[in-house]
């Protein structure tokens, strides 16, 4: 079993908020378009990206991934084109756990992370949220450095 920290908070300020359908090899193409935008307003980015997919859309042979883009920003604007900026962005009481190593890994992890909620009875009450410490350039390959947070009851 992982060592898991429980009790930890993750708050940020002024964080870009996207939501969207997105195609499992996607990702990247969006946060580049995102960050084109965040240039744009003449902002910079202020932080690890962080993700999170809510839900997946199957359509046939068409798989979308209902994600969450969170991308921390150097200061505060209303908006970035459609998106919202919200002033601040806070997951209290999560389980954390630090993650270093190749992503097919990753889902082990996730499951001993599950065992640990089921085995206590947690309440789960968002989705696993990803802060992605390599950078744009780490998405797509096979080895990846993430904490993980996943808000709870």
């Amino acid at each position: 079993m992982i060592n898991l920290t429980t009790g930890k908070h993750l708050n940020l300020s002024n964080v870009l908020l996207v939501r969207k359908n997105i195609k499992n090899d996607g990702l990247k193409q969006e946060i580049e378009s995102l960050n084109n935008g965040i240039q744009k307003q003449g902002l910079e980015k202020a932080g690890p990206y962080i993700t999170a997919v809510r839900n997946i859309i199957e359509n046939g042979d068409d798989i979308q991934l209902d994600t969450e883009i969170i991308i921390p920003l150097n200061k505060y604007t209303p908006k970035i084109g459609e998106h919202t900026v919200l002033k601040t962005f806070c997951i209290k009481n999560a389980i954390y756990y630090s993650y270093k190593g190749n992503k097919k890994d990753l889902q082990n992890i996730l499951k001993d992370i599950y065992t640990y909620i089921q085995n206590n009875y947690v309440k789960v009450n968002t989705p696993i949220y990803y802060v992605n410490l390599m950078g744009l350039d780490n998405i797509g390959n096979d080895d990846t450095e993430v904490d993980i947070y996943i808000g709870v009851a």
